[in-house]
């Protein structure tokens, strides 16, 4: 091989190498669009998505039962030992209750990824 050719050779693998990486620098903002509306419009996503707010919705409803039931137990507990802890009981449960709707309030106004796939039956923000 002469040596104009081993110099020609050095030269071109470094210049590919710059080369590709520019084009990867400079094509990542579009395909990263690409692959994020693929991702986001994919069937697994919206399955995931219908999926999660129905349970989040159903942890919600859970709570209320909960906090229904404790209610219904203070009214008629008899020592005070008995009602202190049915309070610290309606405490941590409505405590649990409000980070749940408040997640699932911050996971509807996602209206670009999951809270576009909100189910028209589920509401669209629940209050505390």
């Amino acid at each position: 091989m002469k040596t104009s050719h081993k110099i020609l050779l050095i030269l071109t693998i470094p210049a590919l190498i710059i080369i590709t990486w520019g084009y990867r620098y400079y094509t990542a903002e579009i395909r990263g669009r690409i692959d994020a509306k693929e991702q986001i419009e994919s069937s697994d996503h919206r399955i995931y998505s219908y999926e999660y707010f129905y349970n989040m919705y159903g942890t919600i409803q859970s709570y209320e039962t909960a906090i229904e039931e404790q209610e219904d137990l203070l009214e008629y507990a008899e020592t005070v030992s008995e009602r202190q802890r049915i309070r610290q009981n309606l405490a941590g449960i409505r405590s649990q209750r409000r980070r749940a709707i408040e997640q699932y309030n911050a996971r509807a106004s996602m209206i670009e990824t999951r809270g576009k796939f909100l189910a028209d039956d589920l509401p669209y923000h629940i209050n505390p």
